[in-house]
């Protein structure tokens, strides 16, 4: 994030420029000229920016550095160091939204009074037994069919 964003956060949360200048201790034209890109803060200032608006202390250093800091190999360093801490707060981000929105393990159901449910079994049973019985003894009859017997089933 650009120095200018992160003035622009504290100021809002100081109320003015002008309270954001007195609350951290810099003259309003220094944050004005920070605010346009020409100069930098002094690190203090950006720690207390970066309290103000709950950022992290690094981020803020680094948009600052960037404005001033000429030479690429360290323009560069500070670039590294604001991608990797935008990824590192995307991750936690990401991180905290799963945890509140994944839903907990479902629970089961309370037992219900166990009569109700062997009660079915037993009567399943009992078809199941009818069944056999009638097959068996068509079996029989079946087998030995000169003894006379009759099939009655109740």
């Amino acid at each position: 994030m650009e120095l200018k964003r992160f003035i622009e956060r504290a100021e809002a949360a100081a109320g003015s420029q002008k309270a954001l200048g007195v609350m951290i201790g810099i003259n309003p034209s220094n944050i004005r000229n920070a605010k346009a890109g020409q100069q930098g803060l002094p690190t203090y200032a950006c720690v207390m920016i970066a309290d103000l608006i709950g950022e992290d202390h690094t981020t803020v250093i680094a948009a600052s550095e960037l404005v001033t800091e000429k030479k690429l190999e360290r323009r560069a360093f500070w670039e590294k160091k604001l991608e990797a801490l935008a990824a590192s707060v995307a991750v936690v981000s990401i991180a905290g939204v799963t945890s509140i929105v994944t839903p907990s393990p479902a629970e089961a159901a309370p037992l219900q009074e166990a009569s109700g449910a062997t009660l079915y079994i037993m009567s399943n049973i009992r078809q199941v037994l009818m069944r056999l019985k009638q097959r068996f003894l068509k079996f029989l009859v079946a087998l030995i069919p000169e003894s006379g017997l009759c099939l009655t089933v109740p």
